[in-house]
């Protein structure tokens, strides 16, 4: 493992130790970072006054409150009425199609919400949305929308685990409603609430950009968004590296806490066994759950109409063609980076992944303390991380776009979790034979985990396709620009009419939906289910 441990030192210690140098100096481009002049804990000082940066730490925080108070009723409620479907197979397609929007780019979630609102209402959608309060709440319905569905798994499956239990133990009693259903539902949420927890200092940057309107303060996009405008507009290094260092800190705080409380008390309620997959469930109501599941399917299929029927059912701009909108040579040249990218990180998250297997470790909770650390440093978009790149000439290319998406911490975390959910009796076994461990790694940890490797791999690259900003950070070059980005560049120049704009949205979101279908069952069983991979 030593080869990927430096690999993400590299990747992220040296910038963050530049982070760091560049909060406490007074920073000026020109003379560069050694060169520039001390300035101690004064830029440090100067946000705990700054009004804004005080403001959108507050928003971050209630808006990330507000949404894991949301969404923990709504799926809670909707784990319980689904559970009153008693096909296993209707129910499995119910929640996959729920989890679908999970692999649509979020600037595609959120231009089709803005195009439909200025379809349908003869208001003003920039001048909506400068209003705090509805800037707010189209946040979280879109980030319910897209996020809802992986919550609402983990419960369904906890549910079916439960009752199964229950028949094994129980064949011919009589359980409560409660018990073998309200509790695990109500455990299950709440675990991946706490699991979310972890996050709670990070907004969603991509989709805050797009619906930000030009009469918003910045403070009202969040953390996220006052760091990158007030390094990249602003021009203020040292304050944007030190919101970040701040932002980092209290981050990595939250998320040790959150993993020691997960490790100790949650675990099995995030991964419960035996049931594989959302199974068959008694008791509930079914005419409830058909309700529910509609309502959520229909929302779902609202979204594929728009990208894949909706814009043949329009008069389509003439003198307009894709090709103008989506270069091809970028196009294939950021689809062959993202397979790439995807492939190295399944590689690097495998042997990251089975040294948190092995029991007899030396230092290995020193391992994992390290990889969470590494995990939230690689967490928002950092200034500093753009000045390394600067002084290493590399702006405008493609290697910092990738580098910036590789992140195979969160996958090493989620591959050793379903390993140990399964074939740890395997592993000790294989240790008490005295096998070696590179011998286990080939012969056990592969053979077991080579789906959830492959699953693991698409996630990646769907990450990487749906981002918009780390291409338009790097590179002023299109050629190198998202399809996303090239997309939204196009949406904000573009005054054609919708249907044009809907069709783009299908296109750049058809390879990760043509992904998301081939490996549906190992990511929504297994991965996502499991694995709880968070965006």
């Amino acid at each position: 493992m030593i080869l990927a441990i430096l690999l993400i030192v590299v990747i992220q210690g040296v910038p963050l130790i530049q982070g760091l140098l560049m909060s406490l100096k007074d920073f000026h481009p020109g003379r560069g970072l050694l060169s520039s002049p001390w300035a101690g804990l004064r830029n440090y000082a100067d946000l705990f006054t700054n009004h804004e940066f005080l403001k959108a730490m507050g928003l971050t925080l209630g808006m990330n409150v507000e949404y894991l108070l949301l969404s923990s009723v709504i799926v809670f409620g909707a784990a319980l009425a689904i559970s009153g479907i008693s096909s296993a197979r209707v129910k499995e397609w119910i929640v996959s199609l729920l989890v679908l929007p999970f692999f649509i780019p979020t600037a595609v979630l959120a231009i089709l919400a803005l195009n439909v609102w200025d379809s349908a209402s003869h208001s003003s959608v920039l001048d909506a949305l400068a209003n705090p309060g509805s800037f707010t709440l189209t946040v979280l319905l879109l980030r319910l929308v897209q996020y809802g569905g992986i919550p609402l798994l983990v419960a369904l499956i906890a549910i079916s685990a439960r009752q199964s239990a229950i028949r094994q133990d129980m064949p011919h009693g009589s359980v409560s409603y409660w018990t073998s259903t309200v509790a695990p539902a109500a455990r299950a949420v709440a675990a991946t609430t706490v699991l979310q927890l972890a996050y709670l200092l990070s907004s969603n940057p991509e989709l805050i950009f797009v619906l930000a309107s030009p009469l918003m303060e910045r403070a009202h996009g969040g953390i996220d968004f006052f760091i990158i405008i007030e390094g990249v507009v602003g021009v203020d290094f040292s304050l944007s590296s030190a919101a970040w260092i701040i932002r980092f800190i209290l981050q990595l705080l939250l998320m040790v806490a959150v993993y020691f409380l997960i490790r100790g008390l949650l675990v099995k309620d995030l991964f419960p066994q035996p049931e594989d997959g959302v199974g068959r469930t008694f008791g509930g109501s079914r005419l409830a759950g058909v309700i529910v599941a509609s309502t959520g399917v229909a929302s779902v299929l609202a979204i594929l109409y728009l990208m894949y029927l909706r814009p043949h059912l329009s008069a389509l701009p003439g003198e307009m063609t894709v090709g103008n909108a989506l270069p091809l040579p970028s196009f294939a040249t950021y689809l062959f980076g993202a397979m790439l990218l995807s492939v190295l990180t399944a590689m690097i998250a495998a042997v990251l992944a089975y040294p948190l297997t092995v029991k007899r470790l030396h230092g290995g909770m020193l391992y994992r303390l390290a990889l969470i650390f590494a995990l939230c440093a690689s967490g928002g978009i950092s200034i500093h991380q753009y000045y390394a790149f600067q002084q290493l000439g590399l702006i405008n290319t493609m290697i910092p776009i990738l580098i910036t998406g590789l992140n195979p911490v969160a996958a090493a975390f989620v591959l050793k979790s379903l390993f140990n959910s399964r074939y740890a009796p395997l592993k000790k076994q294989a240790e008490l034979e005295g096998r070696g461990e590179l011998e286990t790694f080939f012969t056990l940890f592969i053979p077991k985990t080579w789906k959830s490797i492959i699953a693991l791999s698409v996630l990646q690259f769907v990450s990487v396709w749906n981002t918009v900003l780390p291409s338009w950070l790097y590179s002023s070059r299109p050629i190198y620009w998202s399809p996303v980005g090239n997309m939204l560049m196009f949406q904000q120049a573009w005054t054609g009419g919708s249907p044009f704009i809907y069709l783009l949205s299908g296109i750049v979101a058809l390879p990760p939906l043509i992904l998301f279908f081939i490996f549906r069952k190992w990511l929504v069983r297994s991965v996502l289910s499991k694995g709880l991979v968070k965006s």
